[in-house]
């Protein structure tokens, strides 16, 4: 049996790591031998040990995923990413790819496709999954201005919100699950309402609920 690829994940939900960790490791050329929940961990433990694959998701507790992509990209110029995350808007592919990562996963797809994706680019190969082609698609086919390209301006963290938002949650709810305050949570949304060209939160409200609806419908 030769050697296990050596696997490590970032991703600031505990659940999330703990349970793809599981899973991966259930592959018999699979191995994760790290977590981190936020840049600093796991650049600190990249030093000490290279893995042979980091999987990083955008959005790490009010820190932007694709800054330590670059910076990993920076230091270990080999060292393969690949991104794992619930957004999949056009925008943000071209985001990925330019950061240095080697590929895109939305968290939708099952644990067979990430374990295919990660053997993808362990091979030297990029990986965008089905459902990215997909969007990408219908973004390029249209001539009008999409939703996703009006989103196209807003952090990683705003569109977190703008799908809460969009989910139903409440701003107090919003922060409860991003572990931030609702101060934090109603800046956000003034800067959300600024990007978009809307005058009120009700006008996000519906904007929000809207843009979801239409993905979720995809």
């Amino acid at each position: 049996m030769p050697d296990k690829a050596r696997v490590f994940i970032v991703d600031d939900h505990p659940i999330v790591r703990h349970g793809v960790s599981r899973l991966l490791n259930r592959e018999e050329d699979l191995s994760v031998t790290g977590e981190a929940e936020n840049s600093a961990g796991a650049l600190e433990l990249l030093e000490k040990e290279l893995p042979d694959i980091v999987l990083v998701d955008l959005v790490l507790d009010g820190e932007s995923g694709l800054d330590l992509i670059e910076t990993i990209h920076e230091r270990w110029p080999d060292l393969p990413v690949l991104v794992v995350s619930m957004h999949d808007a056009p925008d943000y592919l071209e985001k990925v790819l330019k950061s240095g990562a080697k590929g895109f996963v939305n968290k939708k797809e099952s644990i067979q496709r990430l374990a295919d994706a990660i053997r993808r680019v362990l091979s030297g190969k990029v990986y965008i999954g089905e459902n990215m082609m997909d969007v990408l698609a219908r973004s390029l086919a249209s001539d009008e201005e999409s939703d996703d390209e009006k989103v196209s301006e807003l952090s990683e963290r705003e569109m977190e919100v703008l799908e809460l938002i969009g989910q139903g949650y409440k701003p107090r709810q919003i922060a409860e699950a991003l572990h931030v305050s609702p101060k934090t949570v109603n800046s956000h949304r003034e800067n959300m309402k600024r990007k978009l060209d809307l005058d009120s939160t009700s006008e996000l409200d519906r904007f929000a609920i809207q843009w979801f609806s239409e993905r979720k419908a995809a």
